[in-house]
C-alpha cells in the first residue's frame, strides 16, 4: 500500500458543533517513541508477508514485531542502507521484497540480507519498466492474483506477472478512444471482479476491461484540481466494489461512486451527522463491518455508515488514552486481520480492533471542549445498584450517589449537603441495595444508613442513647433476607437486622463467650438457597443457620487443606449449583455442602493474583472475580471427579478500567451483564459479546546474539561470517565450537495482546524438556555447547493448548 505525507501548513481549525456522546466501542491503544517509534510523525504504514508491521516516519523505517521495534535508518557510510531517513511510502514488490519511497525515490529492501538497494532504474529495468531520464516511477502495487501495477509519472501503467516475468505496458493514444486517457495517471484501483479503475488531475474516472485492457467505462466525474497542487486524487473501492475519491492535504471533501446504481455523492463539510466535519480528508478504508472510515486533517475520524450514510466523528480527548492520538490524521491501513492502524501527525500510531480492547470503559472526563458534559461525574467507583427500569445506581467514593439513565445514557448526581435534611446522608458510599419494594437502601461512611425512596432520603444513624438505634455509622454490607428482614454489616460493630415494624435494629456482635460472629468486621452478607446467612468477617466466615439459629464457622486450618484458604475473607457468593465461593487475600475457596469440605484455588492454579477482591457468576459454568492484577474468568468444568478449572484472565491493556478493582464493585443486572469497578470508572459488558481473536500469528526470530550482542548479517566475528542471511529467513547455523555462547530471541508476531502470548523452547539434544520463556524477554541463551548437531524449537499458546506448529532451527556446531 502507497501512502503519501500529509503536509499540515495551515493553520489549527476549531471543531465545534461534531462532539458525539462518548462512544465506549471505539477504544484505541497506541504505540509513538515512548514504545520506540522513531519519530510520531507517521507518513506510512505496511504489513509484509510474514507478519512485521512497518511504519515510515519523518526519521526512519521502523519495523515492529509487536513488542519492540527495529529502526532503519541512513547511514553516510553505508550504501546499502537508506538513502535518506524521511519516508513517503512503503509498498511490497517482486520477490517479496519491499519498495520504501523517500524523498530521494525508492530504495529496495532484501528481507533475507536487510540491506537496501538504490538501483532503482537497473531493477526497473530488468521487469522492463522505464526508470530514468523519461520520468521516474510514482507508486506500485499489488492485485489480488500477485500481479504488480506500477504507476509512471509520464509514461502510464506496467503490469508486471512475476510468475511468468512478462510485463504489459498500457499508454495513452491520440487515436484510440479505448485506451488510457492520459500518460499521468493518478491513482489505480482493482474492484472483486479484477475491474482496472483509474483517476486522473483532470477528474477522470475510467475503468479498463482486465481481459484486453481497453477503457469500457469513462467520465469527467470529479472537480478539476488545480495545476500548482501537489497532491492527486487517491481512490479507495470497498468491499462493494464502490468507489471514494479524496485529494490529500486539499479542501475537497471525498466523492462517493456507485456505478451499479448510477450514485454519485459529494460528502464535504457541514453542520448535521451526514456531512464531514472537516472538508481536508487524508485517507480512506472500510472495516470488516463495511463502515467507512474517513481520516481527517484536524476533524479527527469521521465513521460513514453506508445504510443510512449518517456520520460519527471520533475525536481526540486529551484526558482519555483510549481515544485517538490526536485529531490530525495521516493515514489508514487495515491489515489481514482487521486491525485498523491510524497514523497521526504527531501522536505516533493508533490501532483498533474489537477483540483489542473488550471492554466498555465508563469514566469521568474532565471538563473541556470536547468533553460529554453527560459523561460520568466521578470516576472512583465502589457499588452498583439496579432498578426495576434496568438503570443503574452507582456508589462512588466522595462524589455522592449517582443515577444512570441507561436508555438516554445520561447521569444524574445526588450529593450530601449539611444544610439539606432530605439530601445524602455522605458523599462517601459503601454499599447499595435495592429492595422488594424498590427501595434504595445506602450504606455511607460515616453517614450511617440511608433509604430513598424516589423522593425522599430516610437516615438512619447510630445513637449511644438509642439500643434499637443502627451499631455504628460506617456501612459495608446490606442484604434483605427472604422474610424481607434488612440485614446490614458495619466496619467494626458486627451486623444489625431490621425490625420492619418498629424501625429498630437488632445487633449481632463478637462475643467469645457465645456462639456469635468471629468479628465485628463485615465486607458481606448472603443468604443462601437453604436460607443460612453467609457472613464474611476479617476473620474466616461464620453462617447464621437457619434450622438451628446458631453459628457455624469457617476459618484457615493449616492441617486441613480442605479448610478456608485464608482468614482474611472479603466476598461470598452462591452459584447455580449451590456451591458457595468466598474470596480471600490469599486465594478462592469453594464449599460443597455435601462434603463439608472446600476446594481452594490461586495464583498457583491460573489466577491472576492471590487477592480475590470480588466475584459474581455469569452463567452455570463462569465464574469472573476481579483482583489487584486483572479480572479473571473462571471456566467451571463440573464433572463426576469433581471440579476442574480453566482461567482466562483480562488486564487494562484490553479496556478494563485498571488492574486494581474495588471490594464490592461488581454487580450483575437482569440482561446478565457484568460490571466491575474501580478508581477510574466501571466496565460493563456481556462475557457472550467479547469477541475472541482466533487469528494464529506467525512465529518469527527476531534476532541472534553472540556473547549478549546482536550479530548482524554479513557480519564478520574473529574474520567470519556468522550469519549469511536474516536470522528471520534462516533455517540452519553453522557455529565454531568457541561460538557457543549465544542467545536467540523470537516473538510471535501478534498485535491484539501480545503480552498474553505464552512462549516455551527446547534445544533438541539438550534440553529433556519444554522451558518456559519470559514473554518479555523472549529469548533463550545457551553456554558452552558441547560439538554437535541440534535443533532449536519455539512454540506459543495464548490459552491451555500449546500450538503444534513449531519454529525450528538447525544449529551445527563444529568441532
Amino acid at each position: 500500500m502507497k501512502c503519501k505525507i500529509l503536509l499540515l501548513s495551515f493553520s489549527l481549525l476549531l471543531i465545534t458543533g461534531f462532539v458525539n456522546g462518548q462512544n465506549n466501542q471505539f477504544q484505541f491503544s497506541h504505540l509513538n517513541i515512548n514504545n520506540g517509534l522513531s519519530h510520531n510523525d507517521v507518513t506510512c504504514i505496511f504489513k509484509d508477508s510474514k507478519g512485521f508491521m512497518w511504519f515510515g516516519t519523518l526519521s526512519g523505517l521502523n519495523r515492529y514485531d509487536g513488542y519492540k521495534f527495529k529502526i532503519f535508518k541512513h547511514t553516510v557510510s553505508d550504501s546499502t542502507t537508506l538513502d535518506d531517513d524521511y519516508i513517503v511510502s512503503i509498498a511490497e514488490g517482486p520477490e517479496n521484497k519491499l519498495w520504501i519511497e523517500t524523498r530521494n525515490g525508492f530504495n529496495i529492501y532484501d528481507p533475507a540480507t536487510e540491506k537496501f538497494n538504490h538501483d532503482i532504474k537497473g531493477y526497473a529495468h530488468s521487469i522492463s519498466v522505464s526508470e530514468g531520464n523519461d520520468g521516474h516511477i510514482a507508486s506500485i502495487k499489488k492485485d489480488r492474483s500477485g500481479n504488480f501495477w506500477i504507476l509512471h509519472y509520464k509514461l502510464g501503467i506496467y503490469k508486471y506477472n512475476p510468475v511468468t516475468h512478462k510485463t504489459i505496458h498500457l499508454t495513452h493514444n491520440d487515436h484510440d478512444s479505448t485506451t488510457i486517457c492520459a500518460n499521468a495517471v493518478a491513482d489505480l484501483a482493482i474492484d472483486s471482479k479484477g475491474n482496472i479503475w483509474l483517476t486522473y488531475r483532470s477528474g477522470i474516472l475510467e475503468r479498463l476491461n482486465p481481459q484486453n485492457y481497453r477503457v469500457n467505462y469513462r467520465l469527467r466525474i470529479f472537480n478539476k484540481l488545480p495545476p500548482e497542487l501537489n497532491s492527486p486524487y487517491k481512490i479507495y473501492i470497498d468491499s462493494q466494489d464502490d468507489i471514494w475519491a479524496f485529494v490529500p492535504t486539499y479542501s475537497a471533501g471525498v466523492y462517493y461512486v456507485n456505478i451499479k446504481k448510477g450514485i454519485f455523492k459529494h460528502i464535504d463539510k457541514g453542520n448535521d451527522d451526514r456531512h464531514l466535519n472537516t472538508d481536508v480528508v487524508s485517507s480512506v478504508i472500510q472495516d470488516d463491518k463495511n463502515r467507512i472510515w474517513i481520516a481527517t486533517d484536524h476533524g479527527g475520524l469521521n465513521l460513514l455508515d453506508k445504510q443510512d450514510f449518517k456520520i460519527q466523528y471520533l475525536l481526540n480527548r486529551e484526558d482519555d488514552t483510549k481515544t485517538i492520538g490526536q485529531n490530525s490524521i495521516t493515514l489508514l491501513y487495515k491489515d489481514n486481520t482487521g486491525i485498523i492502524w491510524v497514523g497521526t501527525y504527531k501522536k505516533g500510531v493508533g490501532y483498533y480492533h474489537e477483540s483489542i480492547i473488550k471492554f466498555p470503559l465508563y469514566t469521568h472526563h474532565l471538563a473541556d471542549p470536547l468533553s460529554d458534559p453527560k459523561s460520568l461525574s466521578f470516576s472512583d467507583i465502589n457499588n452498583f445498584a439496579e432498578d426495576k427500569l434496568g438503570n443503574l445506581w452507582i456508589a462512588t467514593n466522595g462524589g455522592g450517589l449517582i443515577y444512570f439513565d441507561r436508555k438516554n445514557n445520561t447521569f444524574k448526581k445526588y450529593l450530601h449537603n449539611p444544610n439539606d435534611p432530605n439530601s445524602l446522608g455522605n458523599n462517601v458510599i459503601v454499599y447499595m441495595y435495592m429492595d422488594h419494594d424498590q427501595k434504595l437502601w445506602i450504606g455511607t461512611y460515616f453517614g450511617g444508613l440511608d433509604c430513598y425512596d424516589g423522593k425522599t432520603f430516610k437516615h438512619y444513624r447510630h445513637n449511644e442513647q438509642q439500643p434499637g438505634s443502627i451499631s455504628e455509622d460506617r456501612i459495608c454490607a446490606i442484604t434483605e433476607d427472604s422474610e424481607h428482614h434488612l440485614v446490614v454489616g458495619t466496619l467494626s460493630a458486627g451486623f444489625n437486622v431490621l425490625d420492619p415494624k418498629t424501625q429498630t435494629f437488632s445487633h449481632y456482635v463478637y462475643n467469645p463467650k457465645e456462639n456469635a460472629i468471629h468479628s465485628n468486621y463485615i465486607s458481606k452478607i448472603i443468604e443462601d438457597r437453604r436460607k443460612n446467612l453467609w457472613v464474611v468477617t476479617s476473620y474466616g466466615v461464620d453462617v447464621l443457620m437457619k434450622s438451628t439459629g446458631q453459628f457455624v464457622h469457617y476459618i484457615h486450618d493449616d492441617k486441613n487443606p480442605n479448610s478456608l484458604i485464608n482468614n482474611n475473607t472479603n466476598n461470598v457468593i452462591e452459584d447455580s449449583f449451590g456451591l458457595i465461593w468466598v474470596s480471600t487475600r490469599e486465594g478462592l475457596s469453594i464449599f460443597d455442602y455435601k462434603t463439608g469440605k472446600f476446594t481452594n484455588l490461586s495464583k498457583q492454579d491460573g489466577l491472576p493474583d492471590n487477592t480475590v477482591i470480588d466475584l459474581q457468576e455469569y452463567d452455570r459454568n463462569n465464574v469472573w472475580v476481579s483482583t489487584p492484577n486483572g479480572l479473571s474468568d473462571i471456566i467451571v468444568d463440573r464433572n463426576p471427579d469433581g471440579l476442574k478449572f480453566h482461567f482466562v484472565n483480562y488486564n487494562e491493556t484490553e479496556g478494563l478500567q485498571g488492574r486494581e478493582f474495588t471490594e464490592n464493585s461488581s454487580f450483575k443486572t437482569r440482561e446478565g451483564e457484568l460490571i466491575f469497578g474501580g478508581g477510574n470508572g466501571f466496565n460493563i459488558f456481556k462475557p457472550s459479546n467479547l469477541r475472541v481473536n482466533k487469528n494464529v500469528p506467525n512465529l518469527v526470530l527476531t534476532d541472534f546474539q553472540m556473547f549478549n550482542q546482536s550479530v548482524g548479517v554479513g557480519e564478520k566475528i574473529n574474520g567470519r561470517v556468522i550469519l549469511p542471511a536474516s536470522v528471520t529467513e534462516l533455517r540452519t547455523l553453522d557455529l565454531k565450537y568457541n561460538e557457543n555462547v549465544f542467545s536467540i530471541e523470537f516473538a510471535a508476531l501478534n498485535y491484539f495482546n501480545p503480552d498474553k502470548v505464552k512462549y516455551q523452547y527446547r534445544m533438541v539434544g539438550f534440553d529433556h524438556d519444554w522451558i518456559n520463556a519470559d514473554n518479555k524477554i523472549r529469548k533463550a541463551t545457551y553456554t558452552n555447547l558441547d560439538a554437535g548437531n541440534y535443533v532449536f524449537k519455539v512454540r506459543t499458546t495464548d490459552n491451555e493448548y500449546w500450538d503444534n506448529r513449531e519454529l525450528t532451527l538447525n544449529i551445527n556446531i563444529r568441532r
